[in-house]
């Protein structure tokens, strides 16, 4: 994120000069440098109702090939072109995110995020507008903030934004956050609600910035640890119920993620990102990651995920190289899609460039 309004601020700073009494003919150092102070302590004025608006984005492009599927894939594509503004105004934060990509054709174009949020109570938060819901760690996970060229299965499932309300707070140790969204029927009365509790294991050990990233680069260095449960229930779709388990653990060095869900009768959809994260009725899906420092700026990752459909199973290998930390890296990957019972083993590799400010 940068900010965008320093130049009008200074600009309004000057223009609003001669009526606040600043001289600005020539005078000695003295009056120079009480000028720059009378100047900072304006422009501190003009931004004390709010942090003032920051501007982000990013831009993800790669390469995709394989010789097994798709008419033999090869070719080059965006998968994201993304520009935002976030910021806070009156006790109110903001966010606004907006996609120029289509993400190889099988995302939307369009409006990301639009969401508000503020303190309820003093130990409750809510957020409302279009967003994520905060249900699954590798779905809240932004796609330039991965080790890998993509969400897990699992997270996939769980990373399509929304419309609706969330509530999160802290109780006896325990974080939550309780969503009540659109779900598949839009804005029928059958809603979608999640609930989400988690428990820091290491609570006396240094936390990560708020910037929720995947893998050990950026990590402090003493061991963390986190495990957490979710429940998914939409009433927009019949039997369409979801529960999920998650571990995470790590440090400057390595890192270790464990998700595992159980799906109703009805099979899963109502968050789904795109066709991949479709979860299959009555299954229980589960995935294990590792990643590892090889150096300061390289970071190995391996990724197994046993879907429980037709003995299906997924193997992710990526290596990332960090230019300037996940704002500006490259990443290597190769998924193995793998069935017996369907006779199938196919490969998809891929090198994409994330460049974000």
């Amino acid at each position: 994120m940068r900010p965008i309004l320093h130049t009008l601020y200074a600009c309004t700073v000057l223009s609003l000069a001669p009526t606040h009494g600043l001289a600005l003919g020539t005078g000695s150092d003295g009056d120079w440098s009480e000028l720059d102070r009378e100047v900072e302590a304006l422009a501190a004025s003009l931004l004390s109702d709010g942090g003032g608006p920051g501007l982000f984005g990013r831009v993800r492009s790669a390469y995709l090939a394989s010789s097994d599927v798709l008419g033999d894939l090869g070719g080059f594509g965006v998968e994201d072109a993304r520009l935002g503004v976030m910021g806070s105004h009156g006790g109110y934060e903001y966010r606004l995110e907006v996609d120029f990509a289509d993400d190889w054709g099988s995302g939307t174009i369009g409006l990301l995020d639009a969401r508000a949020s503020f303190a309820l109570t003093e130990t409750v938060r809510a957020t409302l507008g279009r967003f994520r819901p905060v249900i699954s760690a590798n779905g809240l996970l932004d796609e330039g903030d991965m080790v890998f060229l993509s969400h897990s299965v699992i997270g996939t499932a769980l990373a399509a934004r929304d419309e609706g309300l969330m509530l999160q707070g802290a109780l006896s140790g325990l974080d939550w956050a309780l969503c009540i969204m659109n779900g598949l029927d839009g804005q029928g009365d059958d809603a979608l609600a999640s609930l989400r509790v988690s428990l820091d294991l290491r609570p006396s050990a240094p936390h990560s910035p708020d910037r929720l990233t995947e893998g050990a680069y950026g990590s402090p260095e003493e061991v963390s640890a986190q495990a957490a449960l979710a429940m998914v229930k939409d009433r927009g779709n019949p039997g369409s119920d979801l529960a999920l388990a998650e571990f995470r653990a790590g440090s400057d060095v390595w890192s270790l993620a464990f998700d595992a869900a159980q799906v109703g009768p009805g099979g899963f959809v109502s968050l789904a990102s795109n066709i991949g994260g479709s979860l299959a009725p009555n299954t229980n899906p589960h995935s294990v990651s590792l990643t590892l420092m090889v150096q300061e700026d390289w970071e190995l990752a391996l990724r197994v995920q046993e879907l429980d459909l037709a003995d299906l199973r997924q193997n992710d290998l990526a290596l990332t190289h960090y230019s300037s930390g996940h704002d500006v890296k490259w990443t290597l990957g190769l998924t193995q899609l793998e069935s017996s019972t369907l006779g199938l083993d196919t490969e998809l590799w891929g090198i994409a460039l994330n460049v974000g400010f």
